[in-house]
């Protein structure tokens, strides 16, 4: 399911900006498909690496609360037994930009 669609669908995202949402998944994502390009140097990919965990931090400090609470209410109906992870652990590890720039 979307995450946009979950969040909808579990009525948290009132008083919630998703294109706010929207960018800070963009920027985890971007920092993220950063980090696997081969050619950074050490240097760069320890700055790289900092402004990612910068990047979550802040994810979860914005969004943290809402998408927990939605996402209990979701383990908890489909998925009672599994444990819920901080939010900024559902995203993707790897990101690909198709030709017309969207990361997928």
């Amino acid at each position: 399911m979307h995450y946009q669609s979950f969040i909808t669908y579990h009525k948290f995202s009132q008083g919630m900006n998703l294109k706010n949402l929207d960018q800070a998944i963009i920027s985890i994502a971007q920092k993220k498909k950063q980090l696997l390009e081969e050619n950074l140097s050490d240097s760069l990919r320890r700055a790289a690496q900092i402004e990612l965990e910068t990047l979550k931090m802040n994810f979860q400090a914005n969004f943290g609360t809402v998408i927990e609470e939605a996402l209990f209410n979701f383990h908890d109906e489909f998925c009672p037994d599994n444990e819920i992870l901080n939010p900024a652990e559902y995203l993707a590890t790897q990101y690909v930009e198709t030709n017309g720039g969207r990361i997928e």
